[in-house]
């Protein structure tokens, strides 16, 4: 995104009697629910341990449960990329099938 602002900026000063304006910018959502999505991503994750543990008091339990949740969200979205079933590129995550 910087770079294409950038670059926009380089051509308007060059070209002295064309001004070249961004009209809808799609980048700026994408990323930004990008980054919303990871972070409720992580603060899910750990409240689900904080819960296991407080639900069982046991820490074998908890670490069980604090393994078990990477290992089968991140196949599952490796899986939904590789089959192109999902895409952040929307405003809302939906599939395409």
């Amino acid at each position: 995104m910087a770079l294409v602002d950038a670059e926009l900026a380089k051509l308007t000063a060059d070209e002295g009697n064309i001004t070249i304006e961004k009209v809808y910018d799609r980048a700026t959502p994408i990323s930004e629910d990008y980054e919303a999505s990871l972070r409720m991503l992580i603060e899910g994750g750990l409240l689900a341990v904080v819960v296991v543990f407080l639900f069982l008091r046991n820490i074998r339990a908890t670490i069980v449960a604090a393994v078990a949740l990477p290992l089968s969200v991140i196949p599952t979205f490796w899986v939904c990329t590789y089959l192109a079933l999902v895409s952040i590129s929307y405003r809302y995550w939906h599939c395409r099938w």
